[in-house]
């Protein structure tokens, strides 16, 4: 069977040049998040993936797999640079991506889980949330 990947596309808007396109989403992206030193990039898709890059190169510093559902909303704290996650398996959890370094980005690579810190899981089902 082919894999189809999902590219991820980063442009220079300032001259139309297109700088990366990213490839490892074998799902349909579902949010993309930017860390607050604009050094990272983040992304989520429909087969419960979390990748993430380095923006200025398309380096790929870790692929996080921990939600047993779709990933629909990635974000990185302003505070402390956390990457949170939640996912329609009703949970939220807390990524530490510092020191992640460049790898083949294999599932759970060069990023943590934190586990010092709570995890919610919110009881819902997909018709409350339409």
């Amino acid at each position: 069977m082919k894999r189809i990947y999902i590219y991820i596309k980063v442009w220079c808007v300032d001259e139309a040049l297109l700088l990366y396109s990213l490839r490892g989403h074998l799902g349909y992206i579902t949010d993309l998040s930017i860390s607050p030193n604009n050094v990272l990039l983040a992304s989520s898709d429909d087969k419960r993936m979390i990748r993430v890059w380095v923006l200025a190169s398309g380096v790929p510093v870790a692929a996080l797999q921990n939600h047993a559902d779709v990933v629909n909303y990635v974000r990185f704290d302003p505070r402390d640079g956390l990457l949170y996650s939640c996912s329609d398996d009703g949970t939220v959890r807390v990524w530490n991506i510092d020191g992640a370094s460049p790898s083949g980005a294999g599932a759970n690579s060069a990023g943590t889980l934190r586990e010092d810190v709570p995890h919610y899981s919110l009881p819902h089902t997909n018709s409350q949330l339409r």
